[in-house]
This record gives structure tokens, sequence and C-alpha cells, in this order.
């Protein structure tokens, strides 16, 4: 058994839905599932009595134990921890990712706010975790439908390595890859003139290695 997905949880029904995500990609990749709540003292200053602080832990163990026990019941073959860690959910996310094949997250957690588009763990997670990171829309389980899986690519490294976890995803699931570059013919005219030195044969040329539909073998 591999590295293990991590998942954040926290009870709301966006963490719901990573949760059942989660366990998923563990049973696909015969892995486990680390189910990660981050608890801390949400004011400046710390509360002079150690049992209010130890009570706040209690109530975030209970959290990370009703994950257990839904992601148990999601998947009674798939191995299942716990994890607690103090501090802000973006903060310890991040530190336990290294430890983790995958993170998975919901799209907005408790600490959201309903004019943000997303939380802010499903913003920071992503732009600094070096393992890689599935946000999970409250919509985006699946239905039944054939599975697609699209990957932007632009030649770039950190394309290459999405281009990859898709061919990964998709062999898990035997299903099609679709790579879309999107690109600007810098030769065709912005305006009255056409642009000087763009040779357009050569950027088409591009753009067709940088784009290709596989199915992964």
């Amino acid at each position: 058994m591999g590295r293990p997905v991590l998942v954040g949880y926290d009870e709301s029904p966006a963490s719901a839905v990573a949760l059942r995500w989660a366990v998923e990609e563990a049973r696909l990749r015969e892995s486990s599932v680390l189910v990660c709540h981050a608890w801390h003292w949400p004011y400046p200053r710390r509360p002079v009595e150690r049992e209010v602080l130890a009570q706040v832990e209690r109530v975030a163990a209970q959290v990370v134990d009703e994950g257990v026990h839904r992601a148990r019941g999601l998947a009674p073959g798939v191995d299942v921890l716990p994890r607690l860690e103090r501090g802000t959910a973006s903060t310890a996310l991040l530190r336990v990712a290294r430890e983790a094949e995958l993170t998975v997250l919901g799209l907005r957690g408790q600490g959201g706010f309903e004019d943000l588009q997303v939380g802010s763990a499903a913003v920071q997670v992503p732009a600094h975790s070096a393992r890689p990171v599935i946000v999970v829309r409250s919509d985006a389980m699946p239905t039944g439908d054939a599975p697609r899986i699209v990957v932007g690519v632009d030649g770039s490294p950190a394309s290459l390595a999405a281009l990859g976890f898709g061919l990964e995803e998709a062999a898990l699931r035997g299903c099609a890859v679709t790579a879309i570059c999107c690109w600007r013919d810098y030769g065709l005219p912005a305006g009255p003139d056409w642009q000087p030195f763009v040779d357009s044969q050569a950027t088409a040329v591009g753009r067709r290695h940088g784009s290709a539909t596989r199915r992964p073998s």
C-alpha cells in the first residue's frame, strides 16, 4: 500500500462530498484514506484556562471521528485513519499533504463565506502543495455517465505534471484524456495591420504539438 489519500473534513456539506471522492480515489488506488481536521483558538489572545483549549480540542477530535466513521461506511474495505492537527486548515493540510499521494478538498468548508467562490483552503492548498490536489464541487460526484478528464497543456513543466496526473486518473477509471492547448495566432491582425515578425505556420505546428487526445495504455 502506497501513500494515503488525504481529505480535509470539517462536517460541512462540501467536505462530505470531498470525503466520498477521497474514498473512491483510495479504493481505485488500493490505498488508505487519511481524514484530517484542523483546529485552532480563533482569537489572538489565548485563554488562561487550559481546560478551555482542551475542550475545543475534544470537540475537534469528535469531528475527525465522525469523518472516519462516515468514510468507513462508504467503503468498508478501505483503511481509514484519523488525523487531528492544530492550526489553520490551509497550514495543517499543507503540512500533512507531504505524506499523502494526493489531497481532496471541498469547494467551501465551515469557514467559508457565501460571497466567496471558494474557501481559503481550496485556494491556498492547490497553490502551495507539492502533491496533486483535487478540489471537488458539490455537484461533481459521478452520475453513471462515462467519466471525462480534460487537461490544459502549454508545454511547461507544470502542465506536463498535470498531464501525467490526468493520465494516471484516466488509467484508474478506464477513460480517455483530452489535452487542450489554447493559442492565439499573433500573425492575424488585431487591428488594421498584421503583426510583424510572426511565423503563423510555426505557431500552428506548436499548437498541434502541444495538444492531443489520447487514451491511456
